[in-house]
């Protein structure tokens, strides 16, 4: 009886240390498992973390690449935009100055052309009224100035024009051609014209039913003795300048003082008289003839002017703004 006993004891401890042994060998499987578990969860982790931060960085990249590409996109058609302005703004601005240049130059021409027809007009004028009186100065002549005078009117506003259109290259012939115009004007009227006065201070002289010892009678016989004698002063080669030109002036205020008196002379005419006797002018013909070639020439000078800027063809950018 306790031999069976002591089997089944035997028998009962064998089984109890194989359990004990079972279980501590599948406790050390589990701890073996999880820390595998956890080995393998920390790895899973870390490459998670690598992916993430290579994602990241990769998107980061393509994102500044993109914006990169974007403003470069960008500046590119900025450019492109404002070199296209800057075309049609300039084929724009050179098909303005084109027209208005086209303007101008038809404004100019009408001008031009007013101004050398007034200019050919008043030529003919002053020669017509040339050969009336050539030969004849101082003679009783009257010679119609009527046609010089409008020519030279016309001229004046005609060149109105020219100063208004321009260009600036052409106004000093423009200016020229009109000066010499109004002297011609001026020294054919006093030369056609100082016959008028000498036959008015000779009637003041010689005026029928005038007392001979009357005040008006005297004054212009002292007027036609004074303008005598300043005729009568010796050329600048005869006398010293100095002397001729206190001797002039001496003469020439006494011969006013006459000529202003006679009441009966108008002032026109006294001028005209003093003007004559102290300048002297000789050969008629001579002198008009060369007042005629000076406007001529400044008439030529104007046109080829004229017809420079008209031929000039390149458009002033700097009226078109």
């Amino acid at each position: 009886m306790d031999s069976e006993l002591l089997a089944v004891g035997a028998a009962f401890a064998g089984v109890a240390m194989g359990f004990v042994g079972s279980l501590a060998a599948a406790s050390i499987q589990r701890k073996g498992s999880q820390a595998q578990a956890d080995a393998t969860a920390q790895s899973a982790v870390t490459t998670a973390e690598a992916v993430y931060q290579a994602a990241v960085t990769t998107s980061e990249s393509g994102y500044r690449a993109a914006v990169t590409a974007a403003e470069t996109a960008y500046q590119a058609a900025i450019a492109s935009s404002e070199s296209q302005y800057r075309a049609a703004l300039t084929t724009a601005k050179t098909q303005y100055a084109s027209a208005l240049e086209a303007l101008n130059r038809t404004a100019r021409r009408a001008a031009y052309v007013s101004f050398i027809t007034a200019a050919a007009a008043l030529r003919r004028g002053a020669e017509s009224a040339i050969e009336g009186a050539d030969g004849r100065a101082g003679e009783d002549s009257d010679v119609d100035l009527g046609n010089l005078t409008e020519a030279l009117r016309a001229l004046q506003a005609t060149h109105g024009a020219v100063e208004l259109e321009g260009p600036p290259a052409v106004l000093p012939a423009a200016a020229a051609a009109l000066n010499r115009a109004q002297r011609l004007a001026a020294e054919l009227t006093r030369h056609i014209q100082h016959p008028r006065a000498e036959r008015a201070l000779t009637a003041a002289c010689s005026f029928l039913g005038t007392a001979e010892g009357s005040p008006e009678r005297q004054a212009a016989v002292r007027a036609s003795r004074a303008l005598s004698d300043l005729r009568a002063l010796p050329a600048s080669d005869e006398v010293r300048g100095a002397e001729r030109e206190a001797e002039r002036d001496r003469l020439m205020q006494r011969a006013r003082e006459a000529v202003y008196a006679v009441t009966s002379l108008s002032r026109p005419h006294g001028r005209l008289l003093l003007w004559w006797a102290a300048e002297r002018p000789e050969g008629f013909s001579r002198f008009m003839q060369q007042q005629l070639d000076d406007f001529a020439e400044a008439s030529a000078t104007f046109v080829h002017a004229a017809r420079t800027c008209l031929n000039d063809t390149q458009p002033d950018m700097s009226e078109a703004g």
